[in-house]
């Protein structure tokens, strides 16, 4: 999957658009969460502690055809009324991917104080809305609380970046590119992988972490930096 570049990803962040989707976006980017985990995620799994303040990562929200459920033997922890008399697919909150999945994962203090603030927010609505507000303790859900549908985020997704000239990506690229990032800053893969929550590197290896040009030209300088320290262009150019 394609990612977005350091700075489009800073562009979108500091558009002051959607501000729903754009912190939902800053939570899976920095948290590296899968989209499930990143919907499913509830309040009482926001934990402040002084002046730290982790997310319990410990489910995901899914829609889910009933039989596959059944054949699965998926774990329902809850599931959320349907609209339809007898509907064939469902929305549920179930157990993560594998049992590596279950994490807690540190939010900086920025984003914190931003969850906060919108938390402030839906607290209104909850006001606004009365009795038709549906309070699941969802963090990132629709204005009435209901949880939001596998094409909403990746819909406002796309408003975003066509109202900004961002080149097209999905919702998975925020957390493809966290990983990148993280493996780029602090090179600890192990650390990575258990923010990500994957059991091996394989996968973080194989399909999470991007290079780019730029990455591979600092790369080169640096490993020639190695042997032929301070040495220039012009010094070759003195020598022909």
């Amino acid at each position: 999957r394609e990612i977005l570049s350091t700075e489009d990803t800073k562009t979108i962040f500091n558009s002051g658009g959607d501000d729903n989707i754009i912190l939902a976006l800053a939570i899976m980017l920095i948290c590296t969460l899968r989209s499930g985990e990143l919907k499913g995620l509830t309040w009482d799994c926001v934990v402040s502690e002084g002046n730290k303040t982790k997310i319990i990562i410990n489910k995901e929200l899914e829609r889910r055809n009933k039989k596959d459920i059944i054949d699965t033997k998926t774990k329902v922890l809850f599931e959320f009324p349907s609209t339809k008399k007898d509907p064939s697919t469902i929305v549920i909150l179930k157990e993560t991917k594998t049992k590596d999945s279950d994490r807690v994962n540190s939010v900086p203090c920025y984003l914190a104080e931003w969850l906060r603030e919108y938390r402030l927010n839906q607290e209104k609505l909850k006001k606004q809305y009365g009795d038709e507000y549906y309070d699941y303790n969802l963090v990132f859900c629709q204005n009435n609380g209901k949880p939001h549908s596998n094409h909403t985020f990746d819909d406002r997704l796309k408003k975003i970046l066509n109202k900004l000239g961002i080149k097209a990506v999905g919702l998975y690229s925020f957390r493809h590119g966290g990983a990148t990032e993280k493996v780029r800053l602090c090179q600890n893969l192990d650390a990575v992988r258990q923010d990500m929550g994957q059991t091996g590197f394989d996968v973080l290896l194989e399909v999470y972490l991007h290079g780019n040009e730029e990455e591979r030209e600092r790369m080169a300088e640096l490993l020639c930096n190695q042997f032929w320290e301070n040495k220039k262009t012009d010094d070759l150019d003195e020598k022909e």
